[in-house]
């Protein structure tokens, strides 16, 4: 192979290899792109489902009704535990402060 053989094989070795860590680069940089806009995606379905179960939970159309009641009986739990945790806290059990499991 001759001196000028070589010297074209590694330029075009050498601009392969730039162009392609460049692709590597802008891969990289769509995946995460994509990843933060799904994540977007994400938090504006559950903004629309907060804000459909706010207006329509009650009355839910026939596709929704049985997330609505999970939603709802749920929500029913956490009041009632809630309400437990209140009782116990009027009765003395607990002061304010939440105690670790060995201070019990």
């Amino acid at each position: 192979m001759s001196m000028n053989q070589f010297k074209r094989r590694a330029s075009y070795y050498a601009r392969t290899g730039f162009s392609r860590a460049k692709d590597i680069g802008e891969m990289a940089k769509l995946q995460v792109d994509n990843i933060s806009d799904e994540s977007k995606i994400k938090e504006l379905y559950a903004e629309i489902g907060k804000k459909y179960y706010s207006v329509c939970g009650l009355n839910p159309d026939v596709a929704f009704v049985t997330a609505c009641e999970k939603i709802t009986e749920i929500k029913t739990r956490v009041e009632e535990k809630k309400n437990r945790i209140t009782e116990l806290k009027i009765n003395g059990v607990v002061d304010d402060e939440v105690c670790e499991p060995d201070e019990i």
